[in-house]
């Protein structure tokens, strides 16, 4: 295996000279250890460099996958290696293994989603005659420090949806901190009605605007109305549609926001690409 990486890192922390290095690894196959490139300086490295995992047979080709993992050398505390991002892909979706023929395959690298992405605390209350909905931000915590850049500079945005229509809104950011404490009031203007109300979606997300930049800024999201997961979701949405002009309080475990299935492109080279199936 050779690598390849194209901009790596991306648009964060221009600044910063990357020591990049590569390690790659097939776990469950037995007797392979992680292998580990040279280090290479720059954002866009040409390893050169062959990785090699023997005795895999037919049948692992079928069940195993390569993690390639994209890491700054050294960066961390004490010297520790940084983790920019990592790949993984499934041996059975590079159809050309069995020819024995090298194989050129691109893969995005993309940043590993933390398990715990930390959790915020809100309260909220209907106003009928108003018809106002009003989303008490107060603070949002145990948030997880990226790779590179460290601790995020937060930010909630509150998308409502209603019927066709959609409204967001922003609070302000609090940067470089796990911990934004925030006590802000987020008023939107809405339909009131039970029917209206069970036709609510609330999409209450946290981003770091250090990660704007990447396209991909979303750390987590907590829902109400439509939508809703989890109890404390779910019980906050019906106190406040039950008892129209009551506060009702609640703190929500931080969820991955919904994403794309993985996309691997796989070439063979021009000397051994496999036969095309007949029709």
């Amino acid at each position: 295996m050779v690598f390849f990486w194209k901009t790596l890192a991306g648009e964060l922390k221009p600044e910063m000279e990357i020591h990049a290095l590569c390690k790659v690894s097939i776990p469950g196959l037995k007797g392979a250890k992680e292998q580990t490139s040279e280090t290479m300086r720059g954002r866009n490295p040409m390893f050169n460099h062959e990785f090699f995992f023997d005795n895999v047979t037919h049948e692992e080709l079928d069940t195993k996958i390569v993690i390639i993992t994209a890491c700054h050398a050294g960066g961390g505390i004490k010297g520790k290696d940084i983790v920019i991002g990592e790949a993984s892909v499934p041996l059975r979706d590079i159809r050309e293994m069995n020819t024995k023929k090298e194989i050129k395959f691109i893969e995005e690298i993309k940043a590993l989603v933390p398990k715990k992405l930390g959790k915020i605390y809100t309260s909220s209350i209907i106003e009928k005659d108003s018809k106002r909905l009003t989303i008490n931000l107060k603070k949002v915590d145990a948030l997880p420090k990226c790779g590179l850049i460290g601790a995020p500079d937060v930010c909630v945005k509150i998308t409502l949806t209603q019927g066709a229509k959609t409204q967001t809104k922003s609070s302000r950011i609090i940067k470089n901190t796990c911990c934004a404490v925030y006590n802000e009031a987020v008023m939107f203007l809405c339909g009131t009605s039970k029917n209206e109300l069970a036709q609510t979606t609330i999409v209450i997300s946290v981003h770091d605007a250090q990660r704007t930049c990447t396209g991909d800024d979303t750390i987590g999201c907590a829902y109400l109305g439509i939508g809703a997961v989890d109890k404390s979701e779910i019980d906050q949405w019906k106190g406040c549609t039950d008892h129209l002009g009551k506060e009702y309080k609640g703190n929500h475990t931080l969820k991955a926001p919904q994403t794309a299935p993985p996309v691997h492109v796989a070439e063979a080279n021009e000397d051994g690409a496999a036969d095309e199936d007949e029709d």
